[in-house]
């Protein structure tokens, strides 16, 4: 509820404070006194746009609410602003720009605005939520009905699907891809696996054909030893040998060719040792070459991969993993889209019905309402048309009414008399029967209406206020008379000029107000008549 509200520099309202009571609030008083300026102020304070006929000056509104409903309490809590009791503040300059503050913590001025929406709701010739946003008549069917937790929770559903299509349209993008790298990294990988190759096998083999080679070249060396020291007919022991018989046939060199001989001997010896020389390994030389296709094989795939064949399968297992993992990731996706498709359907068939049986009873409760504060001939629809599923279900709801008999039913947003609304909106309001807890407001509720069509108004509003709270303006002592809490509203002469004021009334001024506002005047006799008034609806 609102508790208390402060305008400050609003046309000619210098600085005004109310407090409000929870229930029924009126305000009376003479025709441009001022009564509209404190509606003024409250949409002000509730984000609405600031007329150009009150710039000009510095304007600041301050309402302070309490036991606001759950709606309210959820929003401020998610922004971070919930307390036990709420000051919503908004200073205007002289250009019209706003500065916002919810307890004291600056805020965006489209936060004051849902704030307010969920708070405020004000019925005057030019606007109301409940007229200009159709999704409010949605709303209202779908809580008459019991069926809003249902509705927010396909509303959670539908957004989640079409999170999960935008994801799955992502994946499909890139679907290809992913099942061409698929099949490729698992084509290299089944390469290298049929290869065999093991971690760190080119380096054994490598370590094992240095080895081969090693061994390759001492033979080689040897073999050349030998052939060079014995084996060839020009080798050193064959050369020696005639040279040395030659020598021994011409004599005199006995010495000589004693040491020659003793050197022949020594080459045979070296050429005996050499010849006995084992390789260090037992390969054949098929295994060589075996070896050596080994490693050219190898080394084709290092060429062809960029890196050592084993450890490019294993990053390439990795990347394969993911792959697949993405892949299950989009069946999942698949999977859980339609799954949350047959439920929304499901549920959006289930909302419609109940939508379906609460629209008959509750045209059926607002003609009622209508009725009972002589609007016996207006008829009161409400249309249901069935579309294509939306966040919200399938069905596009709106309020129709027919105020003149043989015209067909318009819109209830194409209503014109701010009267008419007002009091439409009150039988909508009084219809829905369950808690409200929302500020409402009415402005020029009693436009064309007589006294006793006036205290029907006025008890049905008496009847609303135990559901939220109500603040009424009227020049009607029927309608004012059944309020908890009576505010006249005056032009007072001050030394810098006109200033508006607003009294709280006692009893004996409540009686003196009705007087003015029945009779023009007051006296004893006019007390005795607002007495019996009084007396009727008690």
């Amino acid at each position: 509820m609102l508790k208390s509200l402060r305008i400050k520099g609003l046309a000619i309202i210098k600085d005004l404070d109310v407090e409000f009571s929870n229930g029924f609030n009126v305000f009376t008083g003479e025709t441009g006194a001022g009564k509209t300026l404190i509606v003024s102020g409250i949409g002000l304070l509730k984000g609405e746009k600031v007329p150009r006929s009150f710039r000009g000056r510095r304007i600041e509104v301050i309402g302070v609410l309490k036991d606001v409903n759950k709606d309210v309490k959820e929003y401020l809590k998610e922004k971070g602003f919930y307390d036990e009791e709420i000051i919503m503040r908004r200073v205007i300059d002289e250009d019209g720009n706003s500065k916002c503050f919810i307890n004291d913590t600056p805020c965006k001025l489209g936060t004051i605005k849902e704030i307010g929406d969920l708070i405020f709701e004000i019925t005057t010739q030019n606007q109301t939520l409940i007229f200009s946003d159709i999704q409010n008549h949605r709303r209202i069917i779908d809580s008459f009905a019991g069926i809003s937790k249902e509705v927010e929770y396909l509303s959670k559903i539908y957004f989640r699907i079409l999170e999960i299509k935008r994801k799955i349209k992502n994946f499909e993008e890139g679907m290809q891809g992913i099942d061409d790298g698929i099949k490729r990294i698992q084509s290299e990988i089944k390469e290298i696996e049929e290869a065999g190759i093991r971690k760190g096998e080119e380096e054994e083999i490598r370590k094992r054909i240095d080895a081969v080679e090693k061994v390759k070249r001492k033979r080689e060396v040897i073999n050349e030893i030998k052939n060079h020291l014995y084996e060839s007919e020009s080798s050193l022991y064959d050369v020696l040998s005639k040279l040395c018989l030659e020598l021994e046939e011409i004599g005199g060199v006995k010495d000589a060719v004693k040491r020659i001989k003793k050197i022949l001997v020594e080459i045979e010896d070296v050429n005996s040792i050499l010849g006995n020389i084992k390789d260090e390994f037992d390969l054949t030389d098929e295994e060589i070459k075996q070896l050596y296709e080994r490693i050219d094989h190898i080394y084709s795939l290092k060429y062809k991969y960029g890196e050592d064949p084993y450890e490019y399968k294993r990053r390439r297992e990795r990347e394969l993993k993911e792959l697949l993992s993405k892949k299950q990731e989009y069946d999942k996706m698949k999977d859980n889209l339609k799954r949350l498709e047959k439920e929304i359907k499901e549920k959006a068939d289930s909302i419609h019905k109940e939508r379906i049986k609460a629209k008959k009873v509750f045209e059926k409760n607002v003609k009622e309402e209508l009725k009972s504060i002589g609007m016996k001939d207006v008829e009161f629809l409400v249309n249901i048309e069935k579309r294509e599923l939306a966040s919200t279900g399938y069905d596009r709801i709106e309020f129709y009414i027919r105020t003149v008999l043989g015209e067909e039913p318009k819109p209830l947003r194409e209503i014109a008399s701010g009267g008419e609304k007002s009091r439409i909106l009150l039988s909508i309001r009084n219809a829905i029967r369950g808690e409200l807890t929302r500020v409402i407001i009415f402005d020029e509720i009693d436009q064309g209406l007589s006294f006793a069509a006036g205290e029907k108004v006025g008890r049905k509003l008496k009847e609303l206020s135990r559901k939220s709270q109500v603040i009424a303006i009227t020049h009607l002592a029927s309608i004012g008379i059944f309020a908890d809490v009576h505010f006249s509203v005056r032009k007072v002469k001050k030394e810098k000029g006109i200033e508006v004021e607003v009294f709280k009334l006692k009893r004996e001024e409540r009686l003196r107000e009705f007087g003015r506002m029945m009779f023009g005047k007051y006296d004893e006799d006019v007390k005795k008549q607002v007495l019996k008034l009084f007396k009727e609806v008690s």
